[in-house]
């Protein structure tokens, strides 16, 4: 039969352990919180940029298409 100190000893183990988990899912959880809100992607920002890189496509698309027709304009008067 165990002694009350063996039984007491192996319930401060087992506290002490679970106390541990505790502690250590906190730590876990709070990391990977972290990590998400510095690396986590804002989709609204994504949009946004998504947008502007468009509307830059678009303006540069407009840009040669107008240089092209200036140079088409100045090959047909040159000859």
């Amino acid at each position: 039969m165990p002694n009350n100190q063996s039984v007491a000893d192996l319930g401060n183990a087992l506290q002490y352990a679970n106390n541990q988990v505790t502690s250590q899912t906190a730590v876990a959880t709070m990391l990977s919180t972290q990590r998400s809100s510095i690396s986590g992607v804002n989709v609204d920002e994504e949009m946004t940029n998504l947008m502007s890189y468009q509307r830059a496509y678009a303006a540069s698309a407009e840009l040669v298409k107008t240089v092209d027709q200036m140079i088409q304009t100045v090959l047909s008067i040159k000859t």
